[in-house]
């Protein structure tokens, strides 16, 4: 048999154990019970969506500072820097 001193011990142990999940489960049922507020869908509601918003904020600033420099349609940004000797 246990003697008396260990007997307390596994009581104890027992009964921290006991008031440890009763205070857990307490915890997981108030978390589950946060009510949330409804989300108003401002796309539908008339003004910009979050993606819209951000484009609108994010343009290029440099725009129109910018040469308009594209080999893509013609003009050569090496032109008259190398001179081909075979020519």
């Amino acid at each position: 048999m246990m003697d008396q001193s260990m007997q307390k011990k596994v009581l104890v142990g027992a009964g921290v154990v006991v008031v440890l999940a009763g205070i857990f489960y307490w915890w997981w049922a108030q978390k589950g019970n946060v009510a949330v507020a409804p989300q108003e869908n401002s796309a539908s509601a008339g003004g910009n969506s979050l993606g819209e918003d951000l484009l609108e904020k994010a343009q290029n600033p440099l725009a129109d500072k910018l040469p308009t420099v594209n080999p893509g349609l013609g003009v050569n940004p090496l032109a008259g820097s190398y001179k081909n000797p075979f020519e």
